[in-house]
């Protein structure tokens, strides 16, 4: 398998996490100390969780809007083995009546031949 496809894989684990509100799955693919940075554009704010917080913030819109699902638009991937930048243009759905577009960007490292998400920062 290319690195590419690879990381790919691993964005698509977080994607499939996300849609079915998975936390173990979320651990599949980031590393344990990963943090997840939101650049909020309404008030433009910034805050930084941890992977384990973010796992408890996407628990609490699943309970709020029933599904969360986002959508990738487009997926660059940026390769310097043993590390990759992923930018990810997307449209999430929570629930039925919202819908919002934004932009992930990962940053990936490979640790004993395997890829793992080490941060994201994303806005919406």
């Amino acid at each position: 398998m290319s690195a590419e496809k690879a990381v790919t894989d691993v964005i698509n684990v977080y994607l499939e996490a996300l849609r079915t509100n998975n936390g173990p799955q979320f651990l599949e693919a980031f590393t344990p100390d990963s943090t997840v940075t939101h650049a909020a554009v309404a008030d433009r704010t910034v805050s930084t969780v941890s992977i384990t917080e973010f796992i408890e913030q996407v628990k609490g819109f699943h309970a709020q809007f029933g599904t969360v699902v986002e959508t990738p638009d487009k997926i660059q991937v940026d390769l310097s083995e043993p590390v990759a930048g992923v930018r990810v243009d997307f449209t999430i759905a929570l629930g039925n009546d919202v819908t919002m577009t934004g932009t992930d960007f990962f940053s990936l490292a490979q640790v004993m031949g395997r890829w793992y998400i080490t941060s994201k920062l994303y806005s919406m």
